[in-house]
């Protein structure tokens, strides 16, 4: 039964997830948790001198006021909107796939508050469709899981007859789920495309 609600489920977090990864909070001084690890590790990166600790200390601030300074923003040890663009977009794209997608409990949280759902079916989830690596192919897009028995049920409710698109197309359009059609990786948005 899980498997069945997951299946409903990850389509719209997938849908989604690109809007989970940019709701970053604004941080400052005093403020703590995963958000701010990843702005200490992105400082890191960059090569300024911070502790990669989670809390946003004297260090942090003082790192961020160096950034904003060098970025022409204003200056005020803030990160928000404009600085957490600036800072993304200074390290290396790789790192920024990498960093900016794992998925984090915050992540989760706001997931699961966005799509109104519980904590514990994002993770089902992620743990199911994604195999608990981060949900992002190589190349920055979403893993997906193209899903050939709702497409036949989607054209059956469009008023269409799926068997007479199926020739050719097995692989992608049939009536009942099965594992086998899976390809994975970037083999599902070739079926995807297909459809």
């Amino acid at each position: 039964m899980l498997n069945r609600e997951v299946r409903v489920l990850s389509p719209r977090l997938i849908v989604n997830m690109s809007n989970i990864v940019e709701m970053r909070n604004t941080l400052r001084k005093g403020s703590s948790g995963e958000d701010v690890r990843y702005l200490q590790q992105i400082l890191s990166e960059l090569g300024y001198s911070v502790a990669v600790d989670g809390n946003f200390g004297q260090q942090t601030h003082d790192a961020v006021c160096r950034f904003q300074k060098e970025a022409n923003l204003g200056v005020d040890g803030v990160v928000g909107k404009m600085t957490w663009t600036a800072l993304e977009g200074a390290v290396p794209t790789n790192f920024a796939i990498e960093r900016a997608k794992i998925a984090t409990a915050i992540n989760f949280e706001k997931a699961a508050n966005m799509l109104d759902v519980e904590v514990a079916a994002i993770r089902a989830v992620h743990q199911v469709e994604a195999g608990g690596r981060s949900g992002f192919l190589p190349d920055g897009r979403p893993m997906i899981l193209f899903e050939g028995h709702s497409f036949w049920g989607q054209l059956k409710k469009k008023g269409m007859e799926p068997a007479t698109f199926q020739a050719g197309n097995e692989d992608i359009l049939f009536p009942e789920w099965n594992q086998k059609s899976y390809k994975g990786g970037t083999a599902e948005y070739h079926r995807l495309n297909r459809a």
